[in-house]
């Protein structure tokens, strides 16, 4: 009986899992990112105003002001490729890029990639009553010393979280 229990649940959440049968458990929640679509998700950028450029964009910017303009272009052109997978639902945890849920709260996900030896992050949420969007709400590298000092990373989910809170409340995300 648990175990039909539970293959209910996977299959009626409204987010995919991967349900076992032989040890009747629910394996691990799937990122919308994960699940092929025939129509790309819509990705939503957080804004501080209506006429502003979106934080991730800004803050993509920062990251890469010091490298070279060749470096520049092809990490931007790596971004939006990442970017256009995550709306198909094609990428798979392992490939270039890695897909992990938050811990910080239950609608923040994480991408994450390695270039070059530079960590990037980017968190985004997959709101739970629109499952039509994808929302960008904070881009960073991960430092040595985020390694080292969980409350250094987990500060730049916190600023994601708040972000997150910010576009459900007036309302861009519904």
């Amino acid at each position: 009986m648990v175990g039909s229990t539970l293959a209910a649940t996977a299959r009626a959440s409204q987010r995919p899992c991967d349900y076992d049968q032989n040890t009747e458990t629910i394996i691990e929640e799937k990122s919308r990112c994960e699940v092929p679509r025939e129509t790309p998700l819509d990705w939503l950028y957080f804004r501080k105003s209506e006429d502003d450029t979106p934080e991730v964009l800004r803050e993509m910017a920062q990251v890469f002001s010091g490298l070279t303009d060749v470096a520049k272009v092809a990490l931007y052109a790596e971004f939006n490729d990442t970017m256009r997978l995550a709306a198909m639902g094609e990428l798979n945890r392992g490939d270039f890029v890695d897909v992990a849920k938050v811990f910080v709260a239950p609608e923040l996900w994480e991408l994450r990639w390695d270039t070059d030896g530079v960590l990037y992050r980017l968190y985004h949420a997959e709101p739970p009553r629109n499952n039509d969007v994808l929302a960008a709400l904070r881009f960073h590298t991960k430092g040595p010393e985020m390694f080292d000092d969980s409350d250094a990373q987990r500060a730049e989910m916190l600023i994601a979280a708040a972000r997150y809170t910010g576009m459900v409340q007036e309302g861009s995300l519904v």
